[in-house]
């Protein structure tokens, strides 16, 4: 076995094991994101006002004019685009771990924690209580409860951190995004071993054998 074909094949295990980290590295965001955003929803139920009171009706409930869902749809908008922009940025910062897999945690892990701030949210708030007033059914309910009403926002933060991390991306200096690359390491070593042997056939000229000297 020569010394070109032990380093592919040294090349190609590497990839594989940067492929499995990669992969375990993506889960991990998708499970941190989660529990990050469970957390959240007890901060946004706390932060949000409470919902309009409500009057049970024949036909339906019927909310009391109030600003309390727009109110609560954009505080939750503010909370998921901080933890987007912060989980972009310290994904980058994870050098050994950068690449798609990842990305598709953020994208995974941002929705996962978005609909969990929801839900906790909306279970910790509560439905409200009912109690006697002059509607129809003489019901009426005290707060409606806490959920998001714009569903596009439970997309805002994974919109977020793979923005912040594209932007990252697209400004780095190097096409490895300076993380090692076996792959690549395979190319040049298969290149270099078909420019030795004459471009692979035996009939052209082979590569220089000093080339790493100076210039003269």
């Amino acid at each position: 076995m020569t010394t070109d074909t032990m380093a592919v094949r040294s090349a190609r295990r590497r990839a594989q094991l940067d492929l499995a980290a990669d992969a375990k590295a993506a889960v991990i965001t998708i499970l941190l994101l989660g529990v990050l955003g469970a957390a959240l929803g007890l901060v946004w139920q706390w932060w949000s006002p409470p919902g309009p009171v409500a009057a049970v009706e024949s036909g339906g409930i019927q909310a009391g004019e109030s600003e309390a869902w727009a109110a609560a749809d954009g505080r939750f908008a503010v909370i998921a685009a901080s933890v987007g922009l912060l989980a972009g940025i310290i994904a980058w910062a994870v050098r050994a771990n950068r690449g798609p897999l990842l990305v598709l945690g953020l994208t995974a892990g941002g929705f996962v924690g978005c609909a969990l701030t929801d839900v906790v949210g909306h279970l910790v708030r509560g439905n409200g209580n009912t109690y006697a007033c002059g509607s129809d059914t003489g019901k009426c309910i005290d707060h409606l409860p806490l959920s998001v009403h714009l569903h596009a926002l439970l997309l805002v933060e994974s919109m977020i951190a793979v923005l912040a991390y594209g932007l990252l991306v697209a400004f780095a200096a190097r096409d490895d995004l300076g993380r090692p690359d076996p792959l690549h390491e395979q190319y040049l070593i298969r290149t270099r071993h078909q420019a030795d042997d004459g471009g692979g056939h035996g009939d052209g000229p082979g590569a220089l054998q000093q080339g790493n000297l100076p210039p003269q």
